[in-house]
């Protein structure tokens, strides 16, 4: 197998950085949901719940970074939908900040992965399917020979 690129490299380092972030949301919404739960709050089972599904985006993050650092072919679609989630969640918080800029910005980290990923290069590196837009040094040699004759 090839050496991986430092556009997949990059890729996979901030799908683990996701993760860290979905990880530390999920601790902080199940620990705000579990000390207020008791009191039967509409706001403490909803914090439980946005925790239990940022605990799965966790999970996914970390299984999708590694699978984009080995070049695993599934990781391609694992890594497109879930930098999709994530700008949909940067979209619905920007609403909700203070500070538009803070939500904005991620957003925009997100649309750049989102359009690196379609590149053909860097979906056939992940992949492992042949790059469309390549040319074949065979290919190339034989189309001359052929031309000689």
């Amino acid at each position: 197998m090839s050496k991986r690129s430092i556009g997949v490299t990059a890729l996979a380092s901030s799908m683990a950085m996701y993760a860290i972030y979905s990880q530390y949301a999920a601790v902080s919404l199940l620990l705000t949901g579990a000390a207020f739960a008791a009191g039967g709050s509409i706001e403490a089972t909803l914090s439980l719940l946005t925790g239990f599904v940022f605990l799965g985006l966790t999970v996914l993050g970390y299984a999708v970074a590694v699978g984009l650092w080995f070049r695993r072919a599934w990781s391609w679609n694992g890594a497109v939908a879930l930098f999709f989630v994530f700008f949909v969640a940067n979209m619905a918080l920007s609403v909700l900040a203070t500070n538009f800029l803070s939500a904005l910005l991620p957003s925009v980290g997100v649309v750049l992965a989102l359009i690196y990923l379609q590149r053909p290069a860097v979906r056939a590196e992940i992949t492992g399917l042949p790059d469309p837009t390549a040319t074949s040094r065979v290919a190339d040699g034989l189309g001359a020979a052929g031309q000689a004759h």
